[in-house]
């Protein structure tokens, strides 16, 4: 089947809960999500304001200018590249998926809301923590803000928008089934994971515990399963690529799950080639 580039706007399609009479009805029943809580006491790293982004290669951000584009790029086109933009857009009952055709600014007037605010929760979702120093306090410390927040954050709107595809779209010869199921399941065994690093290991490497290595190896192992599951994730959302006639929520999903993919890929790679060897013997 015949692909459309990423940097085409997304296509409308009816099908996905509204009519074009309901364009700013977004006020469909939200799916039960795994539960992540988000550790507030994480330390925070430093963010970098030229950090490479899909908005910023878009020209929806600019680096030498806090200058932001969103009003003028259309709303599906945002939800489409910018992962987390979905919530953000649910928040504000600004439909993504049949009204996705109309700019930003548009969909925020029609809705008399504040361009601004909208404009600064979209900004909030592109900045990222950068990695300073390859020291193991500041390494845990970038580690936690960048990827443990971000998963835990992040997995729960995957996973919603997921159970709304597959349920939309199950006639759809390249629907996603068993998505939801999978992530979900992925959900709990990562934030499993995380929760033994932070509470077990990470404690273990800031007092320089002899015995690190042991759980090491333990995480090490379940790397190995993770990377495993994004080769299957791969297969189920079918390299994720959407098709033609995929509608905001179905492209907001897969660019999600791609950043995902990547972001799973150097949290591993930090931890087993940064980290992990400063304490194996």
């Amino acid at each position: 089947m015949k692909r459309k580039s990423d940097g085409e706007a997304p296509r409308s399609d009816h099908r996905c809960g509204a009519s074009p009479e309901l364009a700013y009805r977004t006020d469909f029943p939200d799916e039960p999500t795994t539960n992540l809580p988000i550790r507030n006491d994480a330390p925070r790293a430093t963010k970098d304001s030229a950090h490479t982004s899909p908005l910023r290669e878009a020209g929806m951000i600019q680096t030498e200018k806090p200058c932001l584009n969103f009003g003028e790029t259309p709303v599906g086109e945002i939800a489409a590249r910018l992962p987390g933009a979905t919530a953000v857009f649910r928040s504000f009952k600004l439909d993504y998926c049949c009204g996705g055709r109309q700019t930003l600014a548009s969909a925020v007037e029609k809705r008399g809301l504040d361009l601004s605010e909208v404009e600064r929760r979209l900004a909030a979702l592109d900045e990222q923590p950068t990695m300073g120093s390859e020291e193991p306090d500041e390494l845990i410390e970038f580690i936690l803000s960048r990827y443990h927040e971000t998963h835990r954050r992040e997995l729960p709107e995957l996973l919603r928008l997921a159970r709304r595809v597959e349920q939309v779209h199950a006639d759809h010869p390249e629907a996603p089934k068993g998505l939801a199921d999978f992530l979900s399941a992925l959900a709990a065994e990562l934030d499993a994971h995380m929760q033994k690093e932070e509470a077990m290991l990470f404690p273990m490497i800031r007092a320089g515990h002899p015995m690190a290595a042991g759980p090491i190896s333990v995480m090490e192992f379940e790397h190995e399963g993770h990377g495993e599951a994004l080769e299957q994730l791969e297969v189920i959302a079918h390299n994720m690529q959407p098709p033609d006639d995929a509608c905001g929520s179905w492209r907001a999903l897969y660019a999600g799950l791609r950043k995902l993919s990547d972001d799973l890929k150097e949290h591993i790679h930090t931890e087993n080639n940064l980290l992990f060897p400063q304490f194996k013997g």
